[in-house]
């Protein structure tokens, strides 16, 4: 009888849900862009805005970047912060909510000169939820420039 007293309250719990936040984190595509990918999101986010940096002796163009061909977003723009820095939106404006994993957005870094090395790394994260509050979300890997 304990058993299916058990069993019952099992079958009517709410599903857990993940306390582990967000991951966002920065994968080299085969093509050269760089691709902003979002792991594990609790909700389906409405927006992102990230500060990329990259570390490297040479300076690099930051301001080029596009929605995921998987992530039909309207908008996804960057905006120079000095130098070998960026901030990235994405969202959209007709109500189109982003994955809760995969990518949400492309970045083509550019070197100033002919051969350069450098590494790209997310440095600040924003993530939006549905109800327009801050989600939980941490930063991952950075991404290797050559």
């Amino acid at each position: 009888m304990r058993a299916l007293i058990l069993l019952g309250l099992l079958a009517c719990a709410p599903a857990p849900t993940s306390s582990l936040p967000a991951k966002l984190h920065l994968a080299p595509a085969a093509d050269g862009w760089i691709e902003v990918v979002l792991e594990n999101a609790p909700d389906h986010p409405r927006a992102l805005e990230a500060e990329l940096s990259v570390s490297s002796p040479v300076a690099w163009t930051l301001d080029r970047a596009a929605a995921a061909p998987e992530a039909p977003l309207d908008t996804v723009r960057v905006a120079a912060r000095g130098s070998n820095r960026m901030i990235l939106f994405a969202g959209d404006k007709r109500g189109i909510r982003i994955a809760k994993s995969g990518v949400i957005a492309r970045i083509r870094p550019a070197p100033a000169g002919d051969r350069a090395e450098g590494v790209l790394s997310l440095t600040r994260v924003l993530l939006v939820g549905p109800d327009g509050a801050a989600m939980p979300a941490e930063i991952g890997r950075s991404a290797t420039l050559r």
